[in-house]
């Protein structure tokens, strides 16, 4: 990733479903019988709600995730929930895999969800695959559909960088499983200007106050009329609003300093409940330029929240292979925000494998100068991103954005 943050936003997930055979003679069996099956209807799950039903995941997962790794987390629930329904539109009807997906991702997703980012879909079809299935997403998600002729993941991390700019130039660093049938993968990038941006000759030289030791920092400066804004019991809370009026930035910042006071805000993290609390408020607010990372698979942490027979050899996707053996391998996800004076980068990759006439109060200060929580939302409260910041880079990056985003 580039070292540089940007006065544009743009955020990337990308998920990633990589389907194997148990077997190789199943494998070479199902190639014969793949294409000559009577259609099956797809997508018989109930709808799932749009904003209730993504957060209610993306909330868990977070949450699941921050307990099990105590530095960065950083997830797109969005990314995430889009490509599971991809998956769960293949799965067999009134199976205990369909009824996993609907529990956890609460209904099925039967089409693209209207969101203020670009999104991507696009099945690697290798063998074994029903048409009326990739006909099927193909209409509902819109997926591209492309050949995968061996293991070799390079098309794929292709098609993946393209289409994040360059902020996730790989997603798979060695080769697939020799056994792989079908990889799906979803990209949703963003980028915009803050509404209001910060003036760069406010930038000073801070110090951010990690859990292990202090790092310096530039500290970005600003002072705001109307930004949303909320003090909680254990945080506050500030939401800053991109130029396009139907995206926002949101920073948590606990009020108890160390580990357990961040560990306590995302065990109680509320998220309906800190937008019902929001009002515009004046803000002197003190944000760092800042780059985080995280990434890897969701698999253990996907069965965990309950989905469980995804992943095993048990007629589970008759919808979209008539092999029994055909199962989810692996879900994997890459994600990278960057902040500064002029918004946000933001990057991801997910992989299935498979007015008052007295004085005004005084502005209220918000100092993010340690560890807290950056979530990016649509206008409804779908999630975008949500992440938990606790080492991230605070050197090198410039205050604006100068030509393309590298990796």
């Amino acid at each position: 990733m580039s070292s540089k943050c940007y006065r544009r936003r743009a955020a990337v997930f990308l998920c990633l479903a990589l389907f194997s055979f148990a077997n190789q003679q199943t494998r070479e069996d199902a190639l014969a019988v793949g294409t000559a099956v009577a259609a099956v209807p797809l997508c018989a799950m109930p709808p799932v709600s749009a904003v209730g039903g993504l957060n209610a995941f993306g909330l868990g997962l977070f949450k699941l995730l921050s307990k099990k790794d105590a530095e960065n987390v950083l997830i797109s629930p969005m990314s995430l929930s889009v490509c599971l329904s991809m998956v769960a539109a293949g799965s067999t009807p009134d199976s205990t895999t369909e009824k996993e997906f609907l529990s956890v991702l609460g209904g099925h997703m039967a089409s693209l969800p209207k969101t203020s980012a670009q999104m991507a879909n696009s099945a690697w079809v290798r063998s074994a695959i029903k048409p009326e299935y990739i006909e099927a997403i193909k209409k509902d998600f819109e997926a591209e559909a492309l050949p995968l002729t061996d293991p070799d993941p390079a098309p794929i991390n292709k098609w993946v960088s393209e289409r994040t700019s360059g902020l996730i130039p790989e997603l798979f660093s060695g080769p697939l499983d020799p056994l792989t049938v079908l990889v799906l993968v979803n990209t949703i990038f963003f980028k915009g200007s803050w509404a209001t941006v910060f003036d760069s000759a406010n930038t000073k030289s801070g110090e951010f106050r990690g859990f292990a030791s202090k790092m310096p920092c530039d500290m970005m400066w600003k002072k705001e009329k109307k930004l949303g804004y909320t003090d909680m019991p254990g945080y506050q809370a500030v939401q800053l609003p991109y130029s396009d009026k139907s995206t926002f930035a949101t920073v948590i910042l606990p009020k108890e300093e160390g580990p357990a006071g961040l560990e306590k805000l995302v065990e109680d993290f509320d998220w309906k409940q800190l937008l019902g609390f929001m009002e515009p408020s004046e803000v002197e607010l003190r944000l760092p330029r800042f780059k985080v990372s995280a990434g890897g698979s969701m698999s253990d942490a996907l069965k965990a929240l309950g989905i469980k027979e995804a992943f095993e050899s048990k007629n589970g996707f008759l919808r979209m292979s008539d092999d029994p053996l055909v199962y989810l391998n692996d879900v994997v996800h890459k994600a990278t925000v960057l902040v500064n004076e002029e918004g946000t980068v933001a990057a991801a990759a997910t992989g299935a494998v498979m007015a008052t006439r007295c004085l005004p109060p005084p502005a209220m200060k918000v100092t993010v100068d340690r560890p807290f929580l950056f979530v990016i939302s649509d206008a409804d409260g779908s999630l975008l991103f949500i992440g938990k910041v606790v080492v991230p880079e605070l050197t090198g990056i410039d205050a604006s954005l100068k030509g393309g985003y590298k990796a």
